[in-house]
């Protein structure tokens, strides 16, 4: 039984571009990471087979109204075509684009075959319940697909204020969309006990964890999962913000999960929380944890 990566970009030459930029510099500087090296398709599946990863989420980006910046979706949907049962490939959308921004939405899940939809606010200068947001969310109910929205401080000089990654617009967002699954990237950090209560009252609201599980305050994730939101926290790497995908693993299964909880959240509930399909026996997944 193969990990499940929420949120993982392979470092083709077009996205790490976005690192040429002062502001991706200096968030790698803050980080501490090294910048990944830029990588084919079919190494970068490679690498992820030597992680143990089965399926990702290749989430795209456009923030081209505030940033001049995006990673084309037709790569994406190349991508999805090439590995149909190991990327989920996600539509990078501004939604400041309006009616672009719906068409937009349509040619993917027509002609690209992609399941869902991501969201910058940071990148676009906009909290997610700003109203040009809305008819992302309703085309997204429309197509049944889901809405990863990226949160989280982003420590560059040049992402803007923190205050537009506030989870609590997504509360919002929840409550006026029922039917719409919602993700939030970056377990919504540095807003701990908000993004968990969120999490917690919302049937349709995920996290993932990608880069923000190890800063101070994030313990109380674990704490959360353990307890009350163990269906609702999903394992993201992150990649190419952190990597090896290997090492990324390794380390999160070092955090104090219990067994039943880490299954879930490294295997099951960002397949559930997509709508796809698992295997009812959870054996492998056990005896690959004995194993370690």
């Amino acid at each position: 039984m193969r990990v499940f990566d929420c949120r993982a970009r392979p470092s083709l030459k077009d996205y790490m571009t976005f690192f040429d930029s002062a502001g991706g510099k200096y968030t790698m500087k803050q980080f501490g990471y090294p910048v990944a090296p830029v990588l084919t398709l079919e190494r970068f599946v490679a690498h992820m087979d030597e992680a143990g990863v089965g399926q990702f989420v290749f989430t795209g980006r456009d923030v081209t109204s505030r940033r001049g910046w995006k990673f084309p979706n037709e790569q994406i949907g190349e991508a999805v075509q090439r590995y149909p049962d190991r990327i989920i490939g996600f539509a990078g959308i501004d939604p400041l684009k309006r009616r672009e921004a719906m068409r937009e939405i349509d040619r993917c899940v027509r002609d690209f075959r992609l399941r869902g939809v991501s969201l910058d606010p940071s990148g676009v200068g906009q909290q997610a319940n700003h109203p040009l947001f809305y008819p992302v969310y309703e085309r997204c109910v429309e197509h049944n697909i889901p809405v990863a929205i990226t949160l989280g401080p982003l420590p560059s000089p040049t992402a803007g204020p923190m205050r537009v990654n506030d989870p609590m617009a997504v509360d919002d967002v929840a409550c006026d969309f029922p039917d719409l699954t919602i993700i939030m990237s970056h377990l919504g950090y540095p807003w701990v006990t908000q993004a968990i209560a969120i999490a917690w009252r919302h049937p349709n609201v995920y996290l993932e964890t990608s880069m923000y599980s190890y800063m101070p305050g994030a313990e109380l994730f674990v704490e959360a999962a353990n307890t009350h939101i163990g269906d609702k926290v999903i394992f993201a790497s992150g990649y190419p913000f952190n990597h090896p995908v290997k090492n990324v693993i390794e380390e999160f299964r070092k955090l104090p999960y219990k067994p039943d909880v880490l299954e879930k959240v490294m295997y099951r509930n960002g397949p559930r929380a997509l709508g796809l399909e698992l295997p009812t026996s959870a054996t492998a997944f056990e005896k690959e944890g004995a194993a370690r």
